[in-house]
């Protein structure tokens, strides 16, 4: 048995070396490039938005790949409160390549202009002959114009932005937007909530031309969905700046605790609350006012329903009268019962709804009740320049004086 396998111990070892040094061939060998294993890429480069406030905004990329790029979209947006995610998806139309220089056009006065100073977002989705994918990351860029070297001054719950003034006219006016976010507190029980964007043209006319669309006599426009207002006020204008900009402010606060998706609030409550809020009329708009009392030709409030339209007298009427019915329910039934009627309307109910559960009676009945308390006719034997005709208006504009 000794002499059998006299070479055993020599093979078994023999091949144990073998086994060890195997792995060891297979790992000192040459690495393959990575690339040969990669699956094609696609780059994106030169990723911009070119502006030209106020009408359009240009979206660019140069994209390249190993294999032929077949599709291109762009995804674009605005940072705003919405009822869900919206996002517009615009497919290019190119000829297929390995390299593309891809772009859209969004013309404003094709969609209507967009708020100075909003938000938008953007990225590309892109396909190429292989299937890759790339979906670039998203971009951003503020809408507004270059011409003016806009100051800044950024304060608690509001950002003043202007371009004509000293230093002291923006503190001036940062101010009574800080004074308006506490009235709104005190007065009504809402609280300012994210920043809101307040920027400051020297003049009506230079505000209008930032956006389209807007009547003559358009002093400030409140977008509340991008929590943005914008108002010509010059340096000397102070005065009506500060009740314009407590105005705007008050319908930026106000729409966004009311928000809603099931429903909407009159017209009548949201300028009556804003001019609440500034304080009430000017002594001309409330003369206005007596005298539209006095010769019995107060507007039918079932047509403020839908926002002010009409010349200038019928506009200022339509306001003052608003802040008269607005001061009567806070005045007589407290602000609580005001923020309950926000709720309700916020959560949907109609109007004549929401005064019922909240106060007892429905519109008609609260016109009742408010023409019983300024000392109007009823408004069965009223037929005053609103009663046969509404206004409309969005989104919500207030009148230079």
């Amino acid at each position: 048995m000794t002499n059998r396998h006299p070479f055993f111990p020599r093979l078994f070892l023999l091949f144990m070396v073998a086994s060890l040094w195997a792995p060891l061939a297979v790992i000192c060998q040459p690495a393959l490039p990575a690339q040969a294993f990669a699956p094609p890429v696609i780059t994106a480069l030169n990723d911009r938005a070119d502006l030209q406030f106020p009408g359009q905004i240009t979206f660019r990329v140069d994209l390249a790949g190993a294999a032929t790029i077949q599709a291109v979209t762009l995804e674009y947006g605005v940072d705003q409160l919405t009822c869900g995610t919206v996002i517009a998806k615009v497919p290019l139309t190119f000829t297929p390549a390995r390299s593309v220089k891809a772009a859209w056009t969004w013309k404003m006065a094709d969609s209507g202009s967009l708020p100075p100073g909003a938000q938008i977002h953007w990225r590309w989705r892109v396909t190429d002959a292989g299937g890759t994918q790339l979906l670039t990351e998203l971009r951003r860029v503020t809408w507004l114009d270059d011409e003016h070297n806009w100051q800044t001054l950024s304060g608690r719950q509001i950002n003043v932005h202007w371009y004509r003034g000293s230093a002291d006219f923006g503190r001036q006016m940062s101010s009574a937007a800080q004074a308006a976010l506490t009235t709104i507190s005190q007065k009504l029980g809402l609280q300012g909530g994210k920043p809101i964007e307040l920027y400051l043209y020297a003049d009506g006319d230079e505000m209008r031309q930032a956006v389209f669309y807007k009547p003559d006599w358009t002093g400030g426009v409140a977008y509340p969905e991008n929590r943005i207002a914008i108002i010509g006020i010059a340096p000397g204008q102070e005065t009506w700046g500060k009740r314009a900009i407590a105005h705007e402010v008050t319908h930026i606060v106000v729409d966004t605790y009311g928000f809603s998706c099931l429903g909407s609030r009159p017209g009548w409550l949201d300028e009556g609350l804003a001019v609440y809020v500034e304080g009430g009329p000017t002594r001309a708009e409330q003369e206005q006012f007596d005298t539209a009392l006095h010769d019995d030709e107060l507007i039918a409030l079932s047509a403020l329903d839908a926002g002010f339209r009409g010349d200038d007298y019928t506009v200022s009427l339509a306001y003052t009268e608003s802040f008269s019915v607005v001061d009567f329910l806070v005045t007589h039934y407290g602000r609580e019962k005001m923020l309950n009627t926000l709720s309700l309307l916020r959560e949907g109910a109609a109007t004549g709804a929401a005064l019922s559960t909240v106060y007892g009676f429905d519109e008609i009945g609260l016109e009742t009740a408010w023409r019983a308390h300024v000392g109007a006719k009823p408004l069965a034997t009223s037929a005053g320049p609103g009663a046969t005709g509404g206004f409309a208006g969005s989104p919500i504009m207030e009148p230079l004086d």
